[in-house]
């Protein structure tokens, strides 16, 4: 596939071919008649040895050819960047939106107090991250982990946080499944996603991807980098266990903002 430039040089070229084709014949065509008749003796053989030019025809018409193919592939590589383009200011919208949505789901507090669910729902998570080194195997730890989130947070606060996990599963599932983005686009989308999340909110999502109910949500959180930057603490801690070391690793593509 040529690139824009290169059709519209070979447009151009073929352009400018034609015309001079066409007006070295316009302005010098009968003169080279006169010469032929002139030195051929007779228009009858002028005329023989002019019909030997009707190959002339076939490079008019190879010209005209490669013209509207020219012009053909140019529109349907403008209608594909339109097309790209439409995609991605619709799919932008819908980022901002769901990010705005989101963003307002985490605003939500608990029952009559001044404390926000994802605060609440995180020192729910404390106690268990406290004795986390006390559990020497990572296995028992998971189980551990896992009853006292399905106990203290899922149980008693999903009513409350499952809309806001559902919004940032959601966009990150569309930012992955997005056949248009590229690579380089995806980070980048996901990028903005974690730096709206506070360090809770990101300690949170990461209990939340070890449960069952998350579905894959935990392949995302990993193939992101969901929570490289969360602060050093106790739930940083446990979490590094848990999950694989890529959830905390930069990426090998040193040319993203990571």
């Amino acid at each position: 596939m040529f690139t824009n430039r290169q059709q519209a040089w070979l447009f151009g070229s073929a352009i400018v071919l034609a015309i001079a084709i066409w007006l070295g014949w316009a302005l010098f065509g009968f003169k080279l008649i006169g010469l032929l008749v002139a030195q051929q003796g007779t228009v009858d053989k002028a005329g023989q040895w002019g019909d030997t030019f009707g190959g002339l025809n076939a490079i008019f018409g190879a010209v005209g050819t490669c013209l509207v193919l020219a012009t053909l592939m140019a529109q349907r590589q403008s209608l594909r960047e339109q097309q790209v383009d439409s995609h991605k200011e619709r799919f932008d919208t819908t980022f901002f939106e769901l990010l705005k949505l989101m963003r307002e789901l985490s605003k939500v507090q608990h029952g009559n107090s001044n404390k926000l669910v994802t605060a609440v729902a995180l020192n729910q998570m404390n106690n268990i991250a406290n004795h986390a080194r006390e559990i020497s195997n990572d296995a028992e730890l998971s189980a551990r982990v896992l009853e006292t989130y399905q106990a203290f947070v899922h149980e008693g606060l999903e009513y409350h946080l499952s809309p806001y996990f559902r919004i940032v599963y959601t966009i990150l599932r569309r930012i992955r499944d997005d056949k248009v983005l590229s690579e380089t686009e995806k980070v980048d989308y996901a990028n903005l996603l974690r730096s709206q999340l506070n360090s809770v909110e990101v300690a949170l999502a990461g209990y939340n991807g070890l449960t069952p109910q998350s579905n894959n949500f935990l392949d995302l959180l990993v193939q992101f980098r969901m929570l490289k930057y969360l602060p050093q603490n106790i739930h940083r801690d446990v979490l590094v266990r848990l999950y694989s070391s890529d959830a905390f690793a930069a990426r090998a593509d040193a040319s993203s903002a990571d």
